[in-house]
């Protein structure tokens, strides 16, 4: 019996070791599993020992399923040098190539060290305060930068905000270092002041203003009113027989200057100041304002909050800059919204060379896309003389049906005397027709038209559309 029940104990024993060992496997097996609701437990860890000063961006997203988290695991940094919207621009860190740029223009890698982490993380700092930074909850993402200056007297800095990193890190090492796009937003601003409160228009701007400051406010008429002889005129009026937002008002005053604008929206009042225009105001609340320096004009809109330069080209002003009047977020800082040269031909045309524009661009810039059908502000960008006459030919960038195309408008004389207008855009020509007395328009007709491939012949008049008229009528001094 007692044999029988020694044996009993060395099977019980074995068998209980069987189970214990198919238990730890199988603990084993499920620890391996890459993927766990709460940490990762396959992830990398970095030790940062005292040394360099490193400075690290840290860009990983949330995994939330086994091929997400093998494919991440897979990645080496060096495949992410191919793909810079994949380093550097998944959503919060927005702004992060141009604080890695400005930190190597100050902190240069010969003597800092640089990384960037993709994955889930457990850092471990060699410091007095044995920091350690856990990065390794599967299911949320990190976004971020960290500085460690590489003593282990020196502690972890962390920030999430993309911006004036330059500045944290030298406030952190005490040296006069300063983002270059901070110097930048300093000097604009300064710019902006001073174009605002500067009024010297040359009296070649302070007419011209007036003419631009018409096709600003009343974008939806098309009135050529350098080509008209108005003088002795006190009001203009004009009345549209099927469109009532098409009937507009202009009052003058003895000088001949626009002094308001009246039409379905509302009435706009201009005040001048040497001649020139200076405010603007809706039922008595000003909105837009001129300033002067010479030949250039500044149109400050404080319902867009930005601020336009525009460059005279003889007799027409291009918009050459635009300047952003606030900061809608912290990290932007840049307040140019967009920049073109004006480059004038010795055949006297003149062409706006459009650059790129800023990322502050998609914000306010009115060559945003609108919505779909409408059409947006048109940009001048070329006209085949500077000074007024007929002949003439403009080129514009608008948006229309949704896209960015361009704008052809064609102005000359028929044989009857009549002023034409030839609107071309996307393979449709709008044709005004100015019937002309003594100078200045009796009637306007409008006509749609179907234009060939090559724009030379009229396929059709647009059944759809009707044929616009509008009427005009005048009070003297």
């Amino acid at each position: 019996m007692k044999k029988y029940s020694t044996l009993s104990g060395l099977a019980l024993t074995l068998i209980m070791l069987f189970i214990t060992c198919g238990i730890k496997a199988q603990i084993k097996k499920q620890s391996s599993n890459p993927i766990n609701k709460w940490a990762c437990r396959s992830c990398d860890t970095l030790i940062l020992k005292p040394g360099k000063p490193i400075f690290i961006f840290y860009n990983i997203p949330a995994i939330l399923s086994d091929d997400e988290f093998r494919h991440v695991q897979q990645l080496k940094e060096s495949d992410l040098d191919g793909s810079i919207d994949y380093k550097f621009e998944l959503s919060a860190l927005s702004y992060a190539q141009r604080e890695w740029d400005e930190l190597h223009l100050h902190f240069p890698k010969e003597k800092f060290n640089y990384k960037y982490l993709f994955r889930h993380t457990y850092i471990k700092v060699i410091n007095h305060a044995a920091e350690v930074i856990n990065m390794l909850t599967l299911p949320d993402d990190y976004k971020g930068f960290i500085y460690w200056g590489g003593k282990a007297g020196d502690k972890v800095v962390k920030s999430d905000k993309m911006y004036q990193l330059t500045e944290l890190v030298a406030q952190q090492r005490k040296v006069k270092s300063r983002s270059g796009y901070m110097i930048k937003n300093e000097q604009d601003s300064i710019a902006i002041a001073r174009y605002k409160s500067t009024f010297k228009p040359s009296p070649e701007a302070a007419k011209l203003a007036m003419y631009l400051a018409v096709d600003l406010n009343f974008k939806e008429h098309d009135l050529p009113l350098q080509l008209f002889d108005l003088k002795g005129v006190k009001e203009m009026k004009l009345m549209s027989d099927s469109h009532n937002y098409r009937n507009l008002i202009l009052d003058f005053n003895d000088k001949g200057q626009v002094v308001k604008m009246l039409n379905a929206l509302g009435t706009v009042f201009i005040e001048y100041k040497d001649d020139a225009p200076y405010l603007f105001k809706d039922n008595a609340a000003q909105f837009q304002e001129f300033s002067y320096s010479g030949d250039t004009v500044f149109v400050v809109n404080k319902w867009n909050h930005k601020m336009d330069r525009y460059t005279m080209a003889g007799d027409f002003y291009f918009k050459t800059k635009s300047y952003l009047l606030y900061e809608p977020v912290p990290f932007r800082k840049e307040l140019i919204l967009s920049e073109n040269e004006l480059s004038k031909q010795k055949n006297g045309s003149a062409e706006l060379v459009l650059q790129a524009n800023n990322p502050n661009g998609d914000i306010l810039d009115m060559l945003n896309s609108p919505s779909v059908n409408e059409e947006s502000e048109q940009l001048l960008t070329a006209v085949s003389s500077t000074k007024w006459g007929l002949p003439i030919t403009l080129k514009y960038k608008t948006y229309y049906d949704s896209k960015l195309t361009e704008l052809i408008e064609e102005q000359f004389a028929d044989p009857k005397g009549n002023l034409i207008l030839d609107k071309i855009i996307d393979g449709i020509r709008r044709r005004y027709i100015f019937k002309m007395k003594d100078g200045r328009p009796v009637s306007l007709s409008v006509k749609t038209q179907i234009l060939s491939d090559d724009g030379k012949t009229v396929l059709s008049d647009s059944k759809k559309i009707k044929t616009q008229v509008v009427n005009f009528s005048y009070q003297y001094f």
